[in-house]
């Protein structure tokens, strides 16, 4: 696929995760390239026609129906999407058509999907991305999954590309039993490394309360809530806090954990 693009002109380049984008950013190129290709091809598009079955005859299809005509061809290729985005024509009734034809099918499920949590606290961060995050995925005190990169919170829990990409392993576990997520906030430092590094802002800050002192640790909108997790009290000062209060926020910032309850729907429910 990148040496089709590349080969007209399109370039690619690699981001963090491993996710390929045009290398000037533009998504039209890609468009572009696509359109060409098919002008070249003299294919024929029509667009705004609304496929409703196929016609057999002797096991095998005879024409495609449409909505007001049918077309004959000597092959068909069905290529149905799936069910996430109808508003594209994808409205899964491609699976129908297949299983009227003769094939098996394996009933669709949402594999990149947002995730629901038990946390009430989500909504505090609502809106909030995260870059360069670890996020572990356990069941049974086994770790499954692990990604790194961006990560986004909502009103109903996680979403953002290291959650969808693990989002059907996630769906798939849910069957078994409660699974866990781990959020990493500070995956470049290990506890003891971080630990240093809280000890190193606490003197900086000394004389300082303890909600004035994470700025360079956090984002703004998230210190609040590490605050209240951590049971520090926010005016002590950071002279004050005793080893095992620090040991708690490094716990925090390393291991702050998830409960999955499910992933939004095709519905987004």
């Amino acid at each position: 696929m990148i040496g089709f693009f590349e080969s007209r002109g399109v370039k690619s380049k690699v981001e963090q995760g491993d996710r390929i984008f045009p290398e000037k950013g533009n998504a039209q190129d890609i468009l572009n390239v696509l359109t060409k290709y098919l002008t070249e091809g003299k294919v024929h598009i029509l667009l705004n026609t609304e496929v409703t079955g196929f016609k057999q005859e002797k096991g095998k299809i005879s024409q495609a129906l449409l909505r007001d005509r049918q077309i004959s061809a000597d092959k068909y290729i069905l290529c149905s999407g799936g069910r996430s985005y109808p508003q594209t024509g994808s409205t899964g009734d491609g699976y129908c058509w297949a299983e009227q034809l003769g094939h098996a099918i394996i009933p669709p499920a949402p594999a990149l999907n947002p995730v629901k949590t038990s946390e009430k606290w989500v909504k505090e961060l609502q809106g909030l991305s995260l870059k360069n995050v670890s996020l572990k995925l356990f069941q049974n005190g086994k770790k499954q999954n692990e990604r790194f990169g961006e990560m986004l919170f909502t009103h109903f829990g996680v979403s953002g590309p290291i959650v969808m990409d693990m989002s059907k392993n996630i769906g798939a576990l849910l069957k078994k039993g409660s699974v866990k997520l781990i959020l990493d906030l500070k995956p470049a430092l290990d506890f003891k490394k971080l630990d240093k590094r809280i000890q190193r802002d606490f003197q900086e800050f000394k004389g300082r309360m303890f909600k004035n002192s994470l700025k360079g640790l956090l984002p703004l909108s998230m210190i609040p809530l590490i605050i209240k997790l951590s049971a520090i009290e926010p005016e002590k000062k950071v002279d004050y806090i005793s080893r095992e209060e620090r040991n708690k926020l490094v716990h925090l910032l390393k291991e702050l954990e998830l409960t999955p309850t499910g992933l939004l729907g095709f519905n987004g429910r």
